[in-house]
C-alpha cells in the first residue's frame, strides 16, 4: 500500500492498495461508526470487465453489519463514489470484485489485478459519541460558570 499522488486516477495524495494477484482489498479500522464514503478510480477498461464492481463491506467487530456495491464505469478516473450508512460498525473492507462478488487475482482479461485507489475517506461518529462530547462540553461550561459564581 502507498500514498501518494496517482494523476487523474486520484485527488491529489490518494490511498493505492497494490499487488492483486491474492485478491487485494483496503482494509480499515476506526472507531463506531453510522456512516462511511469514500472516491475511488482505476478502474480501466484493460484491467475489468463489463459488470465489475467496487464493494464495501462494514463490520461490527466481526460481523458483518452490510455492504454496498457500484459498477465500474471503467473509465480510469477518480470520478466515483461509494458510501454505507445504517447500523453501527467500527471496520470496513473495500475491494474490487467481479459481478460475482469473486475478488480480482489477476485472471481474466490483465495479467494482473486490479489496483484500488481511493480518496476522500469519510466517517460520521455515531449519536451517542455526538451526544457524549455535547454533555461533555455542557458539564465543564457548567463547572466553569459555577466556579465564576463562587469566585465573585
Amino acid at each position: 500500500m502507498a500514498v501518494e499522488d496517482y494523476g487523474e486516477e486520484s485527488i491529489g495524495n490518494a490511498i493505492g492498495a497494490f499487488d492483486d494477484v491474492n485478491g487485494n482489498a483496503l482494509r480499515m479500522t476506526f472507531a463506531p461508526t453510522n456512516f462511511i464514503g469514500m472516491d475511488f478510480g482505476n478502474d480501466e477498461p484493460s484491467h475489468t470487465n463489463p459488470g465489475d464492481l467496487a464493494l464495501l463491506q462494514v463490520y461490527n467487530d466481526a460481523t458483518l453489519v452490510g455492504f454496498s456495491t457500484v459498477v465500474l464505469n471503467r473509465d480510469d478516473l477518480m470520478n466515483q463514489s461509494i458510501s454505507f450508512n445504517g447500523a453501527s460498525f467500527d471496520s470496513a473492507i473495500f475491494s474490487y470484485t467481479d459481478s460475482f462478488f469473486n475478488p480480482f487475482t489477476g485472471g481474466g482479461v490483465a495479467s494482473t489485478g486490479l489496483i484500488e485507489i481511493v480518496d476522500n475517506i469519510s466517517l460520521v461518529p455515531e449519536p451517542e459519541t455526538y451526544a457524549m462530547l455535547l454533555a461533555g462540553l455542557g458539564l465543564i461550561g457548567f463547572m466553569a460558570r459555577r466556579r465564576k459564581e463562587a469566585i465573585v
